[in-house]
């Protein structure tokens, strides 16, 4: 017997792979592997079908965190305000 991913993988057919079950709306598939769950197949389950891409927790989980666009600008700001003050102050003597 077969994992129901392998089994996604080797028929093309999008199976839950925690029941194994394809019928039900609230299947969602993941956008980059085989991967199907049922919304309450999911720990944590989820509420409704999610709009748009969905990634499964394990295509997730190797996805590179991604940074605010107005934390970075902060970051920035303050980095060449650092340096201001860095170059503006004396050098110790020595």
């Amino acid at each position: 017997r077969y994992c129901y991913e392998c089994m996604n993988k080797a028929t093309g057919e999008r199976n839950c792979i925690v029941c194994g079950k394809k019928t039900g709306k609230n299947l969602v598939t993941c956008d980059l592997c085989p991967r199907a769950y049922h919304t309450d197949c999911l720990t944590p389950p989820l509420t409704k079908v999610p709009r748009g891409k969905w990634y499964c927790p394990t295509c997730q989980s190797k996805q590179p965190k991604k940074r605010g666009g107005s934390t970075g600008r902060r970051s920035t700001n303050h980095n060449s305000k650092a340096r201001e003050s860095e170059s503006s102050e004396p050098a110790p003597s020595s």
